[in-house]
């Protein structure tokens, strides 16, 4: 499925567009992989997946080649372009070395006419522009929702168990190179989420509203509201072992604008920081306070604090440490945690914010008191996962479950 997409030359670089108007939840794009590589760790032989995905694109583009020239191979050598490499660091230029090396190698031995035809810059490139583009493919893992069933949760070990398998994400399976899917950028506030299918095909869904014509974004890993303000997200991109860019988003921009517009901005940053590890330090972690009172305390915090991300975690941690000796408490400090994720993530409803109301209805399940509105949160949750994910959803099964179950309604 290609037709909602194009490819459009963008002020810096290639972007993905949309070819006609689409609603949130819609699909914009299933493409199979143009190149794959699994990890293999246990095979001493086996090439790094990023170069054995290299050396795999390269047999496809030779494959290509020998036919008139297709939409894909248009893609394919814009793909490819060569572009400036003094952005390259010392160990990233040794390893593409290294792994052209390889590849020519190989490649003399499986396919000998097209490793006469390639140069040691022509696979370094094509390693380059991969480890650039390519797209480290995981799914939910299959296991974990398992363990999320009703059927497998017969103590309090099994709902932590349970509740922490909510949302985790399996061990890369490897990485894939997909022509148009490698068009979109990225975004810290993102119009599209990825996901991929049992035969590593790749899915953009739209979250929002996305106007004909208008750029098609996704996210190579923080996201607004859940990892951390401008900086802290530009830190972990700009760390990335493939991307290495300061992000300039617009989210970022934005931030960024407020940050400077007040000279105090950076100040009231580390005040609010200190002000809610000092909260957690008195409330939650020293030991001073009974469950009861630290869950009345949290409840009374500012927003300030509890907008935050380490208050966040703290009430998460806290709710599971609670499951073994009182369901109510955890499901008291998970209600914090969704609040305060839903504070740092407004107006967007991101897909973290359906898996903290997973669990907080698994929780519920085992509560004693009968929880109000709880068919709300379950349609909430519903329709955050079915939007992202389309309507085969981890956690559906779950989530019926749970609506059919008496003591919910």
């Amino acid at each position: 499925m290609t037709d909602q997409v194009y490819v459009s030359d963008g002020d810096i670089a290639t972007e993905l567009r949309a070819t006609v108007d689409i609603s949130p939840g819609e699909l914009l794009l299933h493409e199979a992989a143009f190149a794959f590589a699994c990890e293999d760790d246990d095979d001493d032989d086996a090439l790094p997946s990023i170069v054995q995905v290299a050396m795999n694109a390269l047999i496809q583009a030779d494959g290509i080649s020998t036919t008139s020239s297709t939409s894909t191979e248009r893609q394919w050598n814009h793909l490819m372009a060569e572009v400036c490499t003094d952005d390259d660091d010392a160990q990233k230029k040794a390893l593409f070395a290294w792994g052209a090396e390889q590849i020519l190698s190989r490649l003399a031995k499986t396919h000998p006419e097209l490793a006469l035809k390639i140069e040691d810059k022509d696979a370094t490139e094509a390693i380059r522009r991969v480890s650039l583009n390519a797209f480290t493919v995981k799914r939910i893992d299959p296991n974990g929702v398992e363990r999320v069933h009703l059927d497998n949760i017969a103590d309090d070990f099994e709902l932590v168990r349970a509740v922490m398998q909510i949302g985790k994400e399996e061990e890369a399976i490897g990485n894939g190179l997909y022509i148009l899917a490698s068009a979109a950028n990225h975004s810290c506030s993102p119009n599209t989420y990825v996901t991929f299918d049992a035969n590593n095909n790749i899915t953009f869904r739209a979250t929002e509203s996305i106007k004909a014509n208008e750029a098609v974004t996704i996210s190579y890993g923080p996201v607004v509201g859940v990892d951390g303000d401008f900086l802290e997200r530009r830190s972990e991109i700009l760390a990335s072992r493939t991307h290495g860019f300061v992000c300039n988003c617009a989210a970022c921009l934005v931030e960024e604008a407020k940050a400077t517009t007040a000279n105090e901005d950076d100040d009231d940053d580390d005040h609010e920081d200190l002000e809610a590890t000092n909260f957690i330090e008195k409330y939650i972690t020293s030991g001073s306070l009974t469950a009861e009172e630290a869950l009345l305390k949290s409840s009374l915090a500012p927003e300030s604090i509890v907008q935050s991300r380490m208050f966040r975690q703290a009430m998460s941690d806290t709710s599971m440490q609670s499951i073994s000796y009182d369901v109510e408490i955890a499901i008291g400090f998970q209600k914090l945690a969704l609040k305060s994720l839903e504070l740092r993530c407004s107006p967007r409803e991101d897909i973290a914010i359906a898996h903290e109301i997973v669990t907080l209805c698994l929780l519920r399940l085992f509560s004693e008191e009968k929880q109000n509105n709880v068919g709300n949160d379950i349609e909430r949750a519903r329709g955050i996962l079915s939007r992202y994910c389309g309507e085969g959803y981890a956690y559906k099964q779950i989530l019926d479950t749970l609506a059919s179950v008496g003591t919910l309604q």
